[in-house]
């Protein structure tokens, strides 16, 4: 189990605001549908080492990466790594390897040589599948290979002191995570009007992560806004039937009547306020 994780400008921390959040039951009702929950889901666990991939020396250096070009077949890719065209074409013609007649553009093959030869390949047919063939004493072997996401929670905090776009940035989040913020908390938090210098923030979120490599972020799992000593919190539930929404530790939904702040689709942008203010 790995420890608490910081970002850039986590200078003060408000991990335990959010950590001694009381738990409660939620009896809601939702399209005449009854969501029931015991409790809301722990959201102590913080992760602090990244994963890296792991490559044996005896093979790293033998993978060729190839980047798939526009046009590309298993065949003309075999030719230019003056490998038996043959070999690409009985690949390609087997049931399981169909899918290498129709090859995806970008950096999703790997072919391992041995003595110049050709000994594996490896295809990403998608972001959780991966075809592996190789060369055996009794001829071409194929497998389908599941891979695993690997989903890390990651917390942020921060202090606002110019505007809540520029100090989430400098906190670690990303243009996408300042979003959902703002598109959770805009029923209770006017960000053009409540937002002031030296106002706090913490937000737990998942990385998702695939043989070492960050492939994206996951949902934010709880938040906190501390605006002029008044905490605003919400976490995240997700019912039976999978749907998922944010609560206060009171269990009352976050979603209003009335918007306080409308989420834009544009970009958060600074602008001049009244006031002490801060433009998010």
């Amino acid at each position: 189990m790995s420890s608490a994780s910081r970002e850039p400008g986590s200078d003060v921390d408000l991990w335990p605001a959010i950590k001694e959040l009381p738990k409660f039951s939620i009896s809601v009702s939702l399209d005449a549908k009854a969501i029931h929950a015991t409790q809301l889901p722990a959201i102590a666990k913080i992760a602090e080492d990244i994963p890296t991939q792991s490559v044996t020396s005896s093979t790293k250096s033998d993978w060729i990466d190839i980047d798939i070009r526009p046009g590309d077949s298993l065949t003309r890719i075999f030719s230019r790594l003056k490998l038996d065209p043959a070999v690409a074409i009985t690949i390609a013609a087997h049931r399981k390897g169909q899918v290498l007649a129709s090859l995806k553009t970008g950096p999703r093959l790997k072919i391992l040589l041995a003595d110049r030869e050709f000994a594996e390949l490896k295809y990403e047919k998608s972001l959780n599948s991966l075809l592996h063939v190789r060369t055996t004493d009794n001829g071409l072997q194929f497998n389908t290979v599941s891979r695993s996401f690997e989903v890390i929670e990651q917390k942020v905090t921060g202090v606002i002191t110019s505007s809540l776009f520029e100090s989430g940035l400098k906190a670690g989040l990303s243009e996408s995570l300042l979003h959902k913020l703002l598109s959770i908390f805009q029923w209770q938090i006017d960000f053009n009007t409540d937002i002031r210098s030296g106002d706090r923030f913490a937000v737990i979120y998942e990385k998702k992560f695939l043989e070492g490599k960050k492939i994206g972020t996951g949902p934010v799992l709880a938040a906190t806004f501390i605006l002029s000593g008044n905490p605003h919190h919400a976490i995240r539930h997700t019912d039976s039937a999978g749907i998922a929404r944010y609560f206060s530790p009171e269990g009352i939904s976050m979603e209003g009547k009335f918007l306080r702040s409308p989420v834009r689709n544009s970009r958060i942008t600074s602008g001049y306020s009244y006031g002490d203010s801060i433009p998010y």
